[in-house]
């Protein structure tokens, strides 16, 4: 039977900006990086689910899909994973009732900064079964490592004093202007240099 969710997978464009906004949003860094000749992903694993970032890479079926969704769609939500005991009786209790589940396999991935490897079991259910969502289910054969918190979050107490400057000289023109992408410039340069 489904024991939680395990993580929900966004897909973004650039994997590196994505991985690097997702790092300071969290105050983790990621504790699972990997790439093959479809994808690019960081994972972010929290005490009670996963995020995982996933990119197009190269320009294969899969690739290629990936890229379709996120042009008909934009970044964003694309599935949602749950965790299960047994990958077997899963897959059985889909079949019967009627979501007719893809057979389940076993896959493995690699960190591209440590070399560990990964592996679990998984199945998706038909999503035109799953009212449109994107439904997998997976029995990991060991847990994934934890994000560690990094200087973001033990700087956030000086990030969210930003947002109640002085005066309006103080606040750093990208900040006066309202840029996102200039604000995560800044922020980023700040934790860097505390």
């Amino acid at each position: 039977m489904i024991s939680g969710l395990d993580h929900v997978v966004v897909l973004i464009e650039d994997i590196m900006a994505g991985a690097t906004a997702y790092e300071l949003l969290l105050g983790r860094e990621p504790s699972w990086r990997s790439a093959n000749d479809d994808t690019r992903t960081v994972l972010f694993t929290l005490d009670n689910m996963s995020l995982e970032l996933m990119a197009p890479a190269g320009s294969t079926p899969t690739a290629d899909r990936i890229r379709d969704a996120i042009n008909t769609s934009g970044e964003g939500l694309a599935s949602i994973c749950f965790r299960v005991d047994d990958i077997a009786k899963m897959h059985r209790r889909l079949d019967r009732v009627a979501l007719k589940p893809d057979p389940a396999t076993e896959v493995e991935s690699h960190d591209a900064m440590t070399g560990a490897t990964l592996r679990w079991k998984r199945t998706r259910a038909a999503t035109d079964l799953t009212r449109g969502v994107r439904m997998f289910f997976l029995e990991l054969v060991q847990e994934r490592p934890r994000s560690v918190a990094n200087s973001a979050a033990r700087s956030w107490v000086s990030i969210t004093s930003w947002f109640r400057p002085k005066t309006r000289s103080a606040q750093p023109r990208s900040m006066a202007r309202g840029s996102a992408s200039n604000w995560r410039s800044t922020a980023r340069t700040r934790i860097g240099a505390s």
